[in-house]
Formats: structure tokens, C-alpha cells, sequence
């Protein structure tokens, strides 16, 4: 018997990253689990092939899907999907007034963001804003804007 709204564990099994979806096998469950990207959190879609996921199993219309798609091991649960986006949308938008120097632009080299943090809240702000944008997108257009913030010395390699 399948415990739908349980937390499962299972390997991403194939990802299509031009549709930004996939299917995640899983002994928790007699079938392919259906995912899409943004239910995945901590992971990029690059690395999401093969990855060891824990997951919260749902009833979807058309078969069994994973909500809260996390890497195996990682720390803790946090809130559902969109309760994160919802609250790493308020927290960005304060995150970048701290960072603002005059006009509301974001400070000289000494306030630059680093890039990783950036490219999370990115990724967060085009999911939360685009309902309908592929993994493929939301990596082109993080990309894009990546490479204009080092352009514009507005982030760091943190590294």
C-alpha cells in the first residue's frame, strides 16, 4: 500500500530538461513518480539525473507525484514549495534594499551579492513570477542575468 502525502525516498530516474520535467524511481512506490522542476529545491536541474532524492509523495490526476523534491540527506524539511517562494520573495526584496546604495541600486564592489546566493533568489523570483517557464528558461535567463551582474560588478565569486 502507498502512503500518499508521506515522505518517500527514491533516484531521479530521467529528467527532460527542455520540458522541465522528470520521474523519480522509488521502492516506496510501484510506479514512475512524476516531478517537475519547480518542486525541486537545493538541487539545479543539471545535477538532477541520477541524483538520491527525498520527497513527498502525492496523488496526482494522472498517477503518483513528487512535491518537494530535496537531495537525499539534506537538512531537514523545510516549508512546502510554495510557502518558500512565497517568503524568499519578501526576503529577497528586503536582502536587496540592505544591499541598495543610492537611487536604490545595489552598492559599489564592497555590497556586491555573491553569486550563488544570487542565482538562488533569481531562480526563485523567475519561478515565483513565470508559472509556465521550462528549467530550460529559468537557466538561460539566470545565465543572462549572471553574466550582466559580473558585467555590472554587482556580484562576487564566492568562492
Amino acid at each position: 500500500m502507498v502512503l500518499v502525502a508521506s515522505l518517500a525516498k527514491g533516484k531521479v530516474r530521467s529528467f527532460d530538461d527542455g520540458r522541465g520535467f522528470g520521474f523519480i524511481t522509488s521502492p516506496d512506490c510501484p510506479e514512475n513518480v512524476f516531478f517537475h522542476v519547480k518542486d525541486v529545491v537545493d538541487l539545479e536541474a543539471e545535477d538532477l539525473e541520477g541524483a538520491s532524492v527525498q520527497f513527498t509523495l502525492d496523488q496526482g490526476d494522472r498517477g503518483y507525484k513528487a512535491t518537494d523534491v530535496r537531495p537525499l540527506g539534506s537538512a531537514g524539511r523545510g516549508p512546502s514549495r510554495d510557502s518558500s517562494r512565497d517568503a524568499g520573495r519578501d526576503s529577497s526584496r528586503d536582502a536587496g534594499r540592505d544591499r541598495a546604495g543610492a537611487g536604490g541600486r545595489p552598492a559599489a564592489r564592497g555590497g556586491a551579492l555573491p553569486v550563488e546566493q544570487f542565482r538562488r533568489e533569481v531562480t526563485e523570483l523567475l519561478l515565483s513570477a513565470v508559472d509556465d517557464l521550462s528549467g530550460r528558461q529559468v537557466r538561460e535567463l539566470r545565465d543572462a542575468l549572471t553574466d550582466y551582474g559580473f558585467d555590472r560588478g554587482f556580484l562576487v565569486d564566492g568562492r
